[in-house]
Formats: structure tokens, C-alpha cells, sequence
């Protein structure tokens, strides 16, 4: 198996910068919009059928949660991720000034992996635990956010309105 080369953060083509703003602003929107449906059960899900979309709900969460956290890693893995540092002016030196910022603590590193582990496999540990992730999940990438929108070019930062909405 051939490991991939990691590739720094660089400028990237301009326009396809500006493209990729509106994606990135969708992972935000759907973010919230899933966390707050999330939040807004109360109790269990009174049939199999409501049970079943809100398994839908909460797994969407955990994929837009996913590519926001892989949004703030300051190197390509695979050559065409966008990543935060692209929408700077110097994607280098944002990435190396806020590298410290932007890393996983081990513990978040755990959290993350177990999302991949849960959501791209299928195990016998999954059939016996219930998921325990919440709103401290949520915050690994909305601290993330918050760090990237602040240091945001005024250029950029109306391509973002679910992101302003989402840091506020």
C-alpha cells in the first residue's frame, strides 16, 4: 500500500476558492441545522419510523461535523481537499500560526476517530454501545470556525453567512 504524500497548505487556484466557499458555507448550514433538529428531541422516538429518521439526522450530523474538523488540517492527504488555510492570504503562514490552534488534542483525536470508526464500519461494538456524542463533539470544529471566520479576509466573509451564523 502506497502511503500518500501530504501536501502544505498553498495558494490555490482563485476561482476555485470562490467555489469552494459555498460548499464549505453548506457544511456549516447543515451543521447547525442538524445539531439544532438534535437538540430539539425531548424524548424517545415515539414510532420505529421517526426512530429511523432520527438515526438518519444524527449520522448527517457526524458527516458534516467530520468535514468541517478535516476543513482545519493544514495539509492535502489527498491532493484536492479544500482546507481553511486556502481562503487566506498567505495559506502557508496562516497554517503555521495557528497550527497549535487548529490540532487535535489527543483526546479530540480520539473522538474523531471513533466517528470514522462508526460511521464507515460496521462492528460488534457499535450493535452493543450506545454513541455518546454531543454537544462537546460539536464544539471541536465550532471553536475551529470560530478561530477561521475571525481570521477571514473581509474579501471572503460574505460567502460565508451560515458561518456567521453558526460563531455568533
Amino acid at each position: 500500500m502506497n502511503a500518500r504524500k501530504k501536501i502544505p497548505c498553498g495558494p490555490q487556484d482563485p476561482s476555485d476558492v470562490e467555489q469552494a466557499a459555498a460548499h464549505v458555507d453548506y457544511e456549516c448550514e447543515a451543521l447547525g441545522n442538524t445539531q439544532r433538529e438534535i437538540r430539539s428531541w425531548t424524548d424517545f422516538a415515539p414510532s420505529e419510523e421517526e426512530s429511523v429518521k432520527r438515526a438518519a439526522v444524527y449520522v448527517a450530523w457526524l458527516v458534516h461535523l467530520r468535514c468541517l474538523i478535516t476543513f482545519f488540517r493544514t495539509e492535502q492527504g489527498f491532493g484536492d481537499e479544500v482546507l481553511a488555510c486556502h481562503f487566506m492570504d498567505d495559506p502557508a503562514r496562516w497554517a503555521k500560526d495557528h497550527e497549535s490552534e487548529l490540532r487535535l488534542s489527543d483526546a479530540e483525536k480520539e473522538r474523531v476517530n471513533r466517528m470514522d470508526h462508526l460511521m464507515a464500519h460496521i462492528t460488534y461494538n457499535r450493535l452493543k454501545e450506545a454513541s455518546d456524542f454531543g454537544p462537546l463533539d460539536h464544539q471541536i470544529a465550532v471553536k475551529r470556525l470560530q478561530i477561521f471566520y475571525g481570521t477571514l479576509p473581509a474579501r471572503y466573509k460574505p460567502r460565508f453567512p451560515a458561518l456567521a451564523g453558526l460563531v455568533k
